[in-house]
C-alpha cells in the first residue's frame, strides 16, 4: 500500500464534497451539520482561488439549501441563475455539473429562476446523464407538476421520468402522451427500448436467453453489439462503455481472453467509482456489471472465474485499501471528498493470492448486491473462500422473508430488530451464501470468518448466526484491505477511557474499570488527553450521530468527531459502544469510524451498528472489561460477555471489525 497522495488541485475536492451536501438536501435526507459544512465549504472556495464562476454557483446552491444569514439581490440571483445553466450546456467537468445541478433544482423550487419548470428539466436530464437516478427522476417529476413546460419539453420529461422508474404507470403515462405528439416531437424522442413491440433492439432479449442457455460466446457478442451501438449514442462522457465493449469482446470468442477482459473492466470500475463520489450508486454501470457477471458464470474455466472474484473485490475496495492516512487538515466532508476523487487513481484491480494469503487460513466471505437499485430484494452475488484455493459461488434474490429480516437490521429500530428469531437469522445467512460452505462451516466450527458486506449487509449481526458464534468473525471494507492491516495485539493491559457518566448503566462500567485499575489487572485513564497516549485499547461509551467521518460523539470532555477520534488515537485496538459508530459507510468511500480507527493503525475496532439500548449495552461492556482484566483479547471479551443469554437487540449491535486471529488445521 502506498500513502495517500495530497491533491494538487484542492478545488475538485471541494466542489464533490459540496455537490454531495447539496444533493442529500435536493433529496429531502440532509443531515445535521450540512448547513455549517456548506457554508465552510463555500468560504473554502474562496480561499483556495476558485473560479468566480463556481464560487457563484457554490454560493447560491447554499443559499437555497439552507438559507443562512444574509440575502441575494434579484440581479445576482439571476447572475448565478444563468451560470448554473450554462456549466449545464458545456462540456464541464461531472462534479461541476453535480453542482450546478443540484444548485439549479434548488433555486428553482424556491422560486429564484423565472422559469422553474424548464430548468428543472434542465437539472434532471443533466443528473440522467450523470447517473445520478434519484435527483433527476425528482427534479423531471417536479417540472411536469409545474405545467408550464412546452409540448416537447413535457415529452422530454415523461420519457425521462418511465425511462427511470420503469413502472407501469408511467409507462402507460408516456404511451397515452406520445398518441398525441406532433410528427416533429415524435421525430425528436426515441421511445423504443421503453416499447419494443414498436421496433425496439431485442438483442438484449437474444443475449440474455443465450446467458441462460450458457452460450457465453452469443451472450457476449451480442452484448458487445448493443453496448457499442449505445456508445455511439452517448452524448457525454461514458467511457465505461468502452471498458465492457472491451470486456463482452474478450469473452465472444471460443476461448476468453483473460488479460483484455481484465483491461476493459478496470476502465468500468475506474467509472464507476468517479461516479458514486456524488454519493449514489450509477445503475447503468452497476446493471451493466452484473450482465458481466452473468456471462462470466456462463463459464466454468479457472480463469474466468479469478476474474470473477477479482472484479466482485474491485467493486468492494472502491480505493479504500490504499488509503493509509486520514489528512487533518480539513473538514470531514472535503477530507472523505478528497480520498473520493483519489480512488480512481488508486489500485484498481486486486492481487487475488495476497487477499487469500491475507486471510491466514481463515475463511473469507464477499457479497455483493447486483443489479441498477438499492432494495434488498436486488439479486446477490456472495464469493465464499476456502484458502488456499477453493471457491464457492452464489447468486440470485432474496426471498420476501429474507428481505424482511435485512431490512429489519438496516432499519437500525430496537424493536424490529428485536423482532427477529435466531432462525430467521440463520435463514437470512443461508440465502446467501452456498449450501457448501455452510456444511463446510459446520464442520470446521473454530475457523474464522472475514466478512465484505455491502449497504445494509454491514448492519448484520453476523456473530449471533447460529452457524457462527463458535467462531470469530469480522466486517472489513474488502480483502485487499484486511491483508494490509497492522498484526492483530493478543491481550489489553492498558485502557483510554472515554466514558460518559449520563449514559444509563455507565456507572456499572466505571466500577468494573475502577475495579481493576485498584486491583493493578489494568491501567486504566479516564482523561479525555488519553485519546492521544498509546494504549492497548480505546474503550468509548457515549452517544453519537452521523455515518462516516461526520460521525460525531458526546462525550462530558465535549463531541468529538469520527475524524478527530481516528487521527488522534494511538491505541493498538478500539471498542466505541455508541449508536451508529459502526454504521453502513457511505457508497463514496467504505469509511466509518472502526474503519477510519483502522486506517490510523488500530489492528481491530468494535463500534456499534444500530441504536444501542444504553443499560444492556453498558452491562456487556463491564463484563467486556471484568474479561480483559483476566487477561483475554478483545474479541475474547466480547464473546465472554455475550455468553449469557441476550436478547438479539440488545447483545449483538456491537460489530468488530479488523484483524481476527490466524486459523491453522487442527
Amino acid at each position: 500500500m502506498s500513502d495517500t497522495p495530497a491533491a494538487a488541485d484542492p478545488v475538485p475536492a471541494l466542489i464533490t464534497a459540496l455537490s454531495g451536501l447539496l444533493l442529500r438536501c435536493c433529496e429531502g435526507a440532509a443531515q445535521p451539520g450540512d448547513a455549517d459544512q456548506g457554508r465552510v465549504l463555500s468560504r473554502r472556495l474562496v480561499e483556495v482561488g476558485a473560479p468566480a464562476e463556481i464560487i457563484a454557483v457554490a454560493t447560491g446552491g447554499v443559499w437555497a439549501a439552507y438559507r443562512p444569514d444574509g440575502e441575494i439581490d434579484d440581479e445576482t440571483l439571476r447572475a448565478i441563475v444563468d451560470v448554473a445553466r450554462l456549466f449545464l450546456s458545456l462540456e464541464s467537468f461531472d462534479g461541476l455539473v453535480a453542482l450546478a445541478s443540484a444548485a439549479l433544482v434548488l433555486m428553482a423550487r424556491r422560486g429564484f429562476t423565472d422559469d422553474p419548470g424548464k430548468d428543472l428539466l434542465r437539472a434532471g436530464q443533466a443528473a440522467w446523464e450523470l447517473e445520478h437516478h434519484a435527483l433527476a427522476l425528482a427534479a423531471c417529476q417536479q417540472a411536469l407538476s409545474t405545467q408550464t413546460l412546452g409540448e416537447l419539453d413535457r415529452a422530454r420529461a415523461l420519457t425521462l421520468v418511465a425511462r427511470i422508474t420503469r413502472a407501469p404507470d408511467d409507462l402507460t403515462r408516456l404511451d397515452s402522451a406520445r398518441m398525441a405528439w406532433s410528427d416533429e416531437v415524435g421525430a425528436a424522442i426515441d421511445t423504443r427500448s421503453l416499447f419494443p413491440e414498436t421496433g425496439g433492439d431485442h438483442r438484449w432479449a437474444d443475449a440474455r436467453d443465450a446467458t441462460i442457455a450458457g452460450d457465453r460466446p452469443r451472450a457476449a457478442h451480442l452484448m458487445a453489439e448493443v453496448t457499442r451501438a449505445l456508445r455511439a449514442s452517448s452524448a457525454r462522457d461514458h467511457s465505461y462503455l468502452d471498458g465492457l465493449v472491451r470486456a463482452f469482446e474478450a469473452m465472444a470468442g471460443d476461448d476468453v481472453n483473460v488479460p483484455e477482459l481484465r483491461s476493459g473492466l478496470i476502465v468500468v470500475v475506474r467509472q464507476l467509482r468517479q461516479r458514486q463520489r456524488f454519493g449514489n450508486v450509477p445503475p447503468a454501470v452497476r446493471a451493466a456489471l452484473e450482465l458481466v457477471v452473468l456471462v462470466l458464470k456462463c463459464s466454468t474455466s479457472e480463469a474466468t472465474g479469478s476474474v470473477l472474484c477479482e472484479l466482485l473485490e474491485a467493486l468492494a475496495d472502491a480505493g479504500m485499501s490504499e488509503v493509509t492516512v486520514l489528512p487533518s487538515d480539513a473538514g470531514p466532508a472535503e477530507v472523505e471528498a478528497r480520498l473520493v476523487e483519489g480512488a480512481a487513481d488508486f489500485r484498481l484491480w486486486p492481487d487475488l493470492a495476497d487477499c487469500v494469503a491475507g486471510l491466514e487460513g481463515n475463511f473469507g466471505f464477499l457479497c455483493r448486491r447486483m443489479g441498477g437499485g438499492n432494495s434488498s430484494a436486488e439479486r446477490w452475488i456472495s464469493l465464499f473462500i476456502v484458502p488456499p484455493t477453493g471457491v464457492l459461488i452464489k447468486d440470485g434474490p432474496l426471498g420476501p422473508e429474507h428481505v424482511a429480516v435485512l431490512d429489519a437490521f438496516a432499519s437500525g429500530n430496537h424493536g424490529f430488530i428485536g423482532s427477529v428469531r435466531q432462525e430467521q437469522l440463520e435463514g437470512l445467512f443461508g440465502s446467501l451464501v452456498h449450501s457448501d460452505a455452510v456444511r463446510r462451516l459446520r464442520a470446521e466450527p473454530r475457523r474464522g470468518v472475514v466478512i465484505v458486506p455491502e449497504g445494509p449487509l454491514w448492519t448484520v449481526p453476523w456473530q449471533a448466526v447460529p452457524t457462527l458464534q463458535t467462531r470469530r468473525t469480522s466486517l472489513v471494507p474488502s480483502l485487499t484491505t484486511y491483508a494490509g492491516l497492522h498484526p492483530l495485539t493478543t491481550g489489553v493491559r492498558s485502557i483510554s477511557a472515554l466514558v460518559d457518566d449520563q449514559v444509563d448503566g455507565a456507572d456499572l462500567l466505571l466500577d468494573e474499570l475502577m475495579a481493576a485499575r485498584a486491583s493493578g489487572r489494568l491501567l486504566v485513564d479516564f482523561a479525555p488527553a488519553s485519546l492521544g497516549r498509546e494504549t492497548d485499547l480505546l474503550l468509548i461509551l457515549g452517544h453519537g450521530l452521523g455515518e462516516g467521518l461526520r460521525f460525531r460523539l458526546a462525550l462530558p470532555g465535549g463531541v468529538l468527531g469520527a475524524q478527530e477520534i481516528a487521527t488522534r488515537s494511538r491505541s493498538r485496538t478500539a471498542l466505541v459502544a455508541s449508536c451508529w459508530s459502526a454504521k453502513a459507510p457511505p457508497v463514496t468511500i467504505p469509511l466509518n469510524l472502526p474503519v477510519s480507527l483502522l486506517v490510523g493503525g488500530a489492528s481491530c475496532a468494535v463500534g456499534g451498528a444500530w441504536a444501542l439500548p444504553q443499560r444492556p449495552t453498558a452491562e456487556l461492556l463491564a463484563h467486556c472489561v471484568r474479561a480483559l482484566a483476566h487477561g483475554c483479547s478483545l474479541h475474547e471479551a466480547l464473546a465472554a460477555g455475550r455468553l449469557a443469554p441476550l436478547a438479539l437487540a440488545d447483545g449483538w449491535g456491537l460489530m468488530a471489525t479488523g484483524r481476527i486471529p490466524p486459523w491453522a488445521a487442527e
